[in-house]
């Protein structure tokens, strides 16, 4: 077994190589309370109801991310590699089917992204948020302007042999950058999918590193039926009973389609393709009995607090339902 430990900014970064079984690990320099539950938000389209249907989470290619300093490859200072690491760099992408200059790699001018393809073909990140965050910005930027929903997970449920971790973001003020060493490029790769820009720090980010068997979806590589192929790879099933709790952003509904009767407001979802797709979330949580919340705007201490929802769905595909509102 290898096991390298190496200190990036104040934390140790530790990466073990049991003959191709790899795990990932970070000893804080001070004790950091880890959640039980964490958050995912989503907005209203296919690919998130799916998720929660078939009980999966997605492992994203950096290329995915919205940050695009986040997993950076141009941390990475690459001025000093030797002519064995080129070598043996240029090889692995042989496997890929693409071709590298291998002058390029020597002085430091090559895309290094391309090199980051090959290393998330095998890999990928979920990105994740501690369940007792109620951040306006992650249902601002991640649910659709608050016209989205969140999904909240036991981490027991999560795949241990697939998933390490799981690692609290770093944030830094100024990201550092570091020498390649083949050495340490497990420690390396660990350390540069756990950290962003302290411009992201309000986000409070988790994440677990992915690892698959099978070559995983490559953006602007893989196409047609390769393409379909390997985003499923990126699917990786959760275990039953993995959801707690479904919450609905405060504009789930459009407020134009409310029509109150007494003490309950009845919403048309069987009008257009997205109703059908909110239909289809709050059907699933139904039947598998999974709590449902919906954000509500707290006017006196000015918050985004969850009320549970209280809700029936009839054949028409119609909702009736009632939050208990101060």
């Amino acid at each position: 077994m290898i096991r390298t430990e190496k200190n990036y900014h104040g934390r140790k970064y530790i990466f073990c190589d049991d003959n191709g079984n790899l795990n990932f690990e970070i000893d804080e320099p001070q004790e950091i309370k880890t959640p039980e539950y964490f958050t995912k938000y989503y907005s209203i389209n296919k690919n998130s109801i799916d998720s929660v249907l078939n009980n999966y989470l997605y492992a994203a290619h950096p290329k995915q991310f919205n940050d695009p300093f986040d997993c950076f490859p141009y941390l990475i200072d690459t001025s000093d590699i030797s002519d064995n690491d080129i070598d043996e760099i240029a090889e692995q992408f042989k496997r890929i089917n693409i071709e590298l200059d291998k002058e390029k790699i020597k002085n430091d001018r090559i895309e290094f992204s391309r090199v980051w393809d090959l290393v998330f073909s095998s890999c990928g990140i979920i990105s994740l948020n501690d369940s007792e965050t109620e951040n306006p910005n992650l249902w601002a930027n991640y649910a659709s302007n608050n016209k989205g929903f969140s999904v909240t997970y036991d981490k027991k449920s999560f795949p241990n042999e697939y998933f390490c971790g799981p690692f609290r973001i770093d944030y830094q003020n100024k990201l550092c950058k570091y020498k390649f060493d083949r050495d340490y490029i497990g420690n390396l790769f660990l350390y540069l999918t756990t950290v962003k820009s302290n411009d992201w720090s309000g986000e409070k980010e988790w994440r677990y590193i992915a690892l698959g068997k099978d070559t995983m979806y490559i953006p602007c590589t893989h196409h047609g039926l390769m393409k379909e192929q390997t985003i499923q790879n990126r699917k990786f099933t959760l275990a039953k009973n993995a959801i707690t709790e479904i919450k609905l952003g405060f504009l789930f509904f459009n407020v134009c389609d409310y029509e109150k009767r007494e003490n309950y407001f009845y919403v048309n979802l069987n009008n257009d393709e997205e109703n059908d797709l909110k239909f289809n979330l709050l059907s699933f949580a139904k039947h598998n009995n999974i709590k449902v919340s919906m954000m509500y705007l707290d006017k006196l201490d000015f918050k985004f607090v969850p009320v549970i929802l209280d809700y029936e769905l009839f054949e028409s595909k119609t909702l009736k339902f009632r939050i208990p509102l101060k």
